[in-house]
């Protein structure tokens, strides 16, 4: 016989199911965390090279040659440590900047050797030591030696009529190493085309390093051969 459904009788629970884990739970925890990586793989895109101050290189190919353009300006840079240092700028010339984080000391020399045989460096045609110039006009009027902070040396010739048809070859020497070094920096311009040159690794004592042969006709670079690959051309 069947009970009425009393108010006073405790009714008998039918069974609940077991609670089923939702699926897409992990799914959703795992989409977060991509999220966030993708945040900070952004910002530090945007952000890093600024703060560490790397070099970020693109490869610009053109119809005649392949040339790596430096997002650095160093080219400003180094013209800048020249003229802190007195140096002028003339119509041909090579700037060589080097221990611009004052990490070492090292005494390197800037070379030049005209198309007649004259060589320009810290013995001969220097402006400093009260020197003449050469007959074309190519003296080196900055010569640091093992300087604590930014070394700099700076020859230039300062017009452009005065320059013979030739080749001028232009390389820097470690003269004499006082505490290591981390390479150097150099510019050689002809009018208002410039090459920039960086030398990475460091260069052992008494070590000629060749940084390019420029061959001019009537003033103009007729040819140019590098030995060390330039990082910029303007």
């Amino acid at each position: 016989m069947d009970t009425p459904n009393n108010p006073n009788i405790p009714q008998q629970q039918s069974p609940q199911p077991p609670q089923q884990p939702d699926p897409n739970r992990k799914l959703k925890k795992w989409n977060i965390i991509i999220a966030i990586i993708d945040v900070i793989l952004l910002l530090l895109l945007i952000f890093w090279p600024r703060q560490c101050g790397c070099n970020r290189t693109t490869v610009v190919t053109r119809t005649d040659t392949v040339v790596v353009h430096d997002t650095i300006p160093q080219e400003r840079d180094i013209d800048q440590a020249v003229d802190d240092a007195g140096g002028e700028t003339g119509y041909m010339g090579m700037k060589l900047v080097w221990n611009e984080d004052g990490q070492y000391r090292v005494d390197f020399d800037a070379h030049a050797y005209e198309p007649g045989g004259d060589h320009i460096y810290y013995l001969r045609h220097n402006q400093h030591k009260g020197q003449s110039p050469t007959s074309m006009g190519g003296l080196i009027d900055v010569d640091m030696i093992g300087p604590m902070g930014t070394g700099v040396e700076n020859i230039m010739w300062p017009s452009k009529e005065r320059l013979a048809d030739g080749v001028y070859r232009f390389s820097v020497v470690n003269y004499e190493q006082l505490s290591g070094n981390n390479g150097f920096k150099v510019k050689i311009y002809v009018g208002n085309t410039s090459y920039i040159y960086q030398q990475t690794q460091a260069v052992r004592e008494d070590a000629t390093v060749k940084i390019a042969d420029v061959t001019l006709q009537n003033g103009e670079i007729k040819d140019i051969k590098h030995y060390l690959q330039p990082v910029q051309e303007q």
